[in-house]
């Protein structure tokens, strides 16, 4: 087991920082969980200079928000595969972080926040120079969400909350309401992302049971179902389609981060398995049910009032983060079936109206 532990020097000077660096560099879901505690940090500090780097697949994610005065884009190593060696890949991230440290530094930031905590964000906030720091806690068996919170706190943020109400650009809504009309919505019905997206099986809820639940819901008013997300889902978002209809907008790899964004704004509630969606959905205040196979649910789960999930975590077996089942049925999700899913997600929906 890891025995790295997290530091920090809290603010403590009378007067609030005026120049604030977050540190989240990769990971689409990831990041997008640090956005309510950062709409909270800008609502209370509107004055500040608020800069956030992260790697430059999420870059147009945060910069669609319009809480940060600067998004900058830190180069994704991760997706190099094959082309770099790994003794080259590391150098030339070294040379990235560093180059990033440097160009930080001039803006003199008082604090900066690490919600990574990894070699590469503790490396690029000693060279930013930044004598107040906060780093996220990676071991503690609490949603990700709340260590977030926890590390904006142990920062000297002490009245930070996760706040879901997201000012998005009226260009912004606008584009994403003509896409979901361009592509079939009514304007009328409630939408509700469907998301068969789990990277590994042992995170995949039985397709058809996508199909029922879609059944199930539109016998209780006027919906429309919707998959967003990349090409990786192509071939499930056509077999619902054929299977629920007209009732669904199939945009999978259709969509940009930011219009992503954008269209969670019009959302009624989502289901999803283990992949970004869950984390952008709940950002963006959407009611989300998570279905959580072998992922560990206390990482990971959506918190209320507007999230929740069906996990594995009451099975001996559970959150067991395997790729493959040892026994070959994937019960934990297997067995939730769609009439269990749909009365779940009324629950959400129900108490996430009334909070």
């Amino acid at each position: 087991m890891e025995l790295e532990n997290f530091t920090f020097k809290k603010w403590d000077k009378p007067a609030p920082p005026e120049r604030i660096l977050i540190i989240r560099l990769h990971a689409i879901g990831d990041t997008a969980l640090t956005i309510p505690a950062c709409n909270s940090l800008r609502k209370k500090y509107p004055g500040a200079i608020i800069d956030y780097i992260t790697s430059e697949q999420s870059v147009p994610m945060l910069r669609a928000i319009g809480i940060f005065d600067n998004v900058f884009a830190f180069r994704n190593f991760s997706s190099l595969g094959m082309k770099y060696d790994s003794l080259k890949a590391r150098l030339d991230k070294l040379k990235e972080i560093k180059k990033w440290g440097v160009a930080l530094k001039k803006n003199n930031y008082d604090i900066v926040v690490d919600l990574q905590r990894n070699r590469a964000s503790r490396l690029m906030r000693f060279f930013s120079g930044g004598e107040y720091y906060s780093e996220f806690d990676r071991l503690s068996p609490n949603a990700a969400s709340l260590r977030t919170l926890e590390t904006f706190r142990r920062a000297g943020f002490e009245n930070i909350v996760n706040n879901c109400h997201l000012d998005l650009e009226p260009e912004l809504l606008s584009r994403a309401k003509q896409i979901l009309l361009k592509n079939g919505w009514d304007g009328r019905s409630k939408l509700i992302v469907l998301n068969p997206a789990g990277l590994w099986k042992t995170r995949n809820w039985p397709i058809d049971n996508y199909a029922e639940l879609a059944k199930l819901i539109s016998g209780d008013g006027e919906y429309s179902f919707l998959i967003l997300g990349d090409d990786r889902i192509k071939e499930k978002a056509e077999y619902l389609q054929e299977k629920t209809g007209k009732n669904l907008i199939n945009l999978a790899g259709k969509t940009k981060l930011d219009e992503a964004l954008g269209i969670f704004q019009l959302v009624w509630a989502t289901v999803s398995e283990d992949s970004a969606i869950i984390h952008i959905s709940w950002a963006s205040g959407a009611p989300t049910l998570a279905l959580l196979g072998s992922t560990r649910s206390d990482w990971t789960m959506p918190q209320p009032p507007h999230g929740a999930s069906l996990n594995s975590s009451d099975l001996e077996c559970g959150n067991c983060m395997d790729e493959v089942c040892k026994f070959g049925d994937v019960h934990c999700l297997t067995r939730f079936t769609p009439e269990m899913v749909y009365e779940k997600l009324k629950e959400i929906v129900k108490g996430s109206s009334s909070s």
